[in-house]
């Protein structure tokens, strides 16, 4: 289980960190909702640590009350580059 929730919070940032370097507001919002995805995951792992009395409530109300900010956040993202897609903006794929 240590290892799974590991894995899920490193796969949030792996994803968003990909994301970021993108040149494409589409590849972008697909690694962001990827990490969104990964941010359910570790949720579920928490939350099943927490329904197994091997997590407080207390520690678990913490991280629940930060993970709703950082999933509220990146779906802020999401949805502001979804209205950049839908606008027709797009930036350059080159360097230069």
């Amino acid at each position: 289980m240590k290892a799974q929730i590991e894995d899920s919070a490193l796969s949030i940032s792996s994803n968003i960190a990909e994301g970021y370097s993108r040149r494409s507001i589409k590849e972008t919002l697909r690694f962001y909702e990827i990490a969104l995805a990964s941010s359910a995951e570790n949720y579920s792992q928490i939350f099943t640590l927490f329904n197994a009395e091997q997590i407080i409530e207390d520690d678990f109300n913490d991280y629940d009350a930060k993970l709703y900010e950082f999933e509220n956040g990146l779906i802020k993202m999401n949805k502001s580059l979804i209205n950049r897609i839908n606008s027709g903006q797009e930036w350059n794929s080159d360097y230069e």
